[in-house]
């Protein structure tokens, strides 16, 4: 038989890097050692929320991508993108709430492709649960 359990742990992850830095956070899958060593490999995340966000300087920043993945950084799978761009001196955001992505490699990382412009300065954020799938 199979039980759900209720969330092992909650997180709240955030990348704030000085100008002209890529931003990347990544999250590990909580086991909960209390359970079955078998069961912990059916521990697995869910991200809830993302925020990804780019302030530019004088400098405009051209469209540059921003992924959240389900492994490590750059090589994990894309569960999740957005494109972002900034005018001169302006900012541009991407924030979605309420999600329910199930990330199951043990890591999940939120990241920009790379840096932005001279003197841009990027931001991730991402929130989500642990839980762990077992048998009685």
């Amino acid at each position: 038989m199979t039980v759900f359990q209720p969330p092992i742990s909650t997180f709240s992850v955030v990348h704030n890097p000085s100008s002209a830095t890529q931003a990347t956070i990544s999250h590990t899958t909580e086991t909960e050692s209390t359970s079955p060593a078998t069961n912990n490999a059916k521990s697995y995340t869910i991200v809830t929320a993302v925020t990804a966000s780019i302030a530019a300087g004088a400098t405009a920043q051209t469209p540059i991508h921003a992924y959240l993945r389900d492994g490590a950084t750059g090589a994990g799978t894309i569960v999740w993108s957005a494109v972002l761009a900034a005018p001169a001196d302006g900012t541009g955001i991407a924030e979605q709430n309420n999600l329910n992505i199930k990330c199951t490699s043990g890591t999940v990382t939120l990241e920009f492709e790379g840096a932005g412009v001279t003197a841009s300065v990027e931001s991730v954020s991402m929130q989500g649960f642990d839980v762990n799938y077992g048998g009685v």
